[in-house]
Formats: structure tokens, C-alpha cells, sequence
């Protein structure tokens, strides 16, 4: 009968026979990383996918505001305040001193964080003094301390605004691209963002209602959208 000192070194033996090789944990590394390499451009892909779904969404609820805006005001909503308004509501180029509008663009609290034309304050006309939106529609989802941009568009000779746009930085994370709205004497219709081109392709998501465009010589009216 063997003593239980006899069987310790049979039973490492089984144990080290069992373990693992270099070669083995080598390969089991390797396949780690190959479903790793899989797996995580397929996830980063699914977040693009899910912020370009969100921002259209915003869009679309911005431009039901726009048009609740119209019905209870008779007029379309600029891109800050109203001519004339008696308080001022925030943004580049609107109100006055008299109604507490600072003289200077770094007097505007968000553009302290947030790029010009990105900024809250132009949102504000619709959010004060009638909520309607909320301020969570109101953030861009490719951009972390901005708002989708509002941008509205006059002539010399317009009583209203001849057209106006709701916009998102897009994947490339740079704006500019909304066309004659931002960039005067670049493609008119802009670089809309087209995930065919590449989940990151240059381009912003932007909608453009267009009722009238005098100054630019410009043949289409109508929506442009995504």
C-alpha cells in the first residue's frame, strides 16, 4: 500500500501535465485579440449610428417647434431674438444694449465654452418665454457643450427671415458645412453628411427650409434635409 508521501509527486506530475503550454496561451492571446479587433470598430460604428439617428430625431423636433413658433406668432422665429424684442434672449448680433444685450461677443456666457454658432443662447427663443422644446433636444450628440445650431437668413428686403436651418456638427466634429448659410460662396446646397462616404465622412446633419433666397441667386426652395 503506498503512503500518501509516495502519491504527492505522482499528483504534481498530473497537475503540471495539465497546465497549459506557452505555444497554447500564445494562441488563446492571438484569438483574444483577432474577435477584440472585431468587435470594437463594430461597437464604435453602432455609437455613430446611434448619435446620427439622435440627432436627426432632434432636428425633426426642433422643426415641429419652428412650426408651433409660427402658428402662435404669426412670423418666423430668427435665430435669437425678435426685432424689437423688449428683453434680450442670447446670441451673436441681436438685441441691443437698452434691452440688456452686451456689446461684445464675449459677453455671450456660452461662447466662453462653445464654438460660434453653437451656442444655447440661440435656442432661446424657444425655450423663453414658451417651452417649446426641452433642453435635453437642445444639445448636439456630437458635441458635449453645444447646441444643434440655429441659423436664420435675411435679405436686404425681407420682412422675415427667407430661411432657416437646424444643423449638427456630424461625425467629422466639424461644422461649416450647411452651405451658403455658413459659407458664402461655397456649394450652396452644402456637404450633407452621407454615412455611405464613411461613418466619420466630412458633412454636418442639417435641415434647411428655404422660402425665399434673393441675395444669393440660388434656384431651390423648398426643405433640404438629410
Amino acid at each position: 500500500m503506498n503512503s500518501p508521501g509516495r502519491l504527492l509527486p505522482q499528483r504534481m506530475d498530473t497537475v503540471m501535465n495539465r497546465s497549459f503550454t506557452l505555444i497554447e496561451l500564445l494562441i488563446v492571446v492571438a484569438i483574444i485579440g483577432i474577435l477584440a479587433a472585431i468587435a470594437v470598430p463594430n461597437f464604435l460604428n453602432a455609437q455613430v449610428r446611434a448619435k446620427v439617428s439622435r440627432a436627426k430625431a432632434d432636428i425633426r423636433t426642433m422643426e415641429n417647434a419652428v412650426m408651433m413658433y409660427m402658428i402662435d406668432n404669426n412670423g418666423r422665429p430668427i435665430d435669437c431674438d425678435d426685432p424689437g424684442s423688449g428683453a434680450y434672449l442670447g446670441g451673436l448680433g441681436c438685441g441691443t444694449p437698452q434691452n440688456g444685450a452686451p456689446e461684445d461677443v464675449k459677453g455671450v456666457p456660452e461662447f466662453s465654452f462653445a464654438p460660434i454658432f453653437m451656442s444655447f443662447s440661440q435656442l432661446r427663443i424657444f425655450t423663453t418665454p414658451i417651452a417649446y422644446l426641452s433642453g435635453t433636444s437642445l444639445m448636439d450628440a456630437f458635441c458635449s457643450k453645444c447646441a444643434i445650431t440655429y441659423n436664420t437668413r435675411y435679405s436686404g428686403s425681407a420682412k422675415q427671415p427667407e430661411s432657416f436651418t437646424f444643423s449638427s456638427l456630424g461625425p467629422d466634429h466639424l461644422t461649416g458645412d450647411w452651405g451658403f448659410f455658413f459659407r458664402p460662396g461655397g456649394n450652396p446646397d452644402g456637404v450633407q453628411y452621407d454615412p455611405s462616404n464613411g461613418l466619420t465622412a466630412r458633412g454636418d446633419i442639417f435641415v434647411s427650409n428655404v422660402f425665399s433666397d434673393i441675395d444669393s441667386n440660388r434656384s431651390k426652395t423648398g426643405r433640404l434635409s438629410y
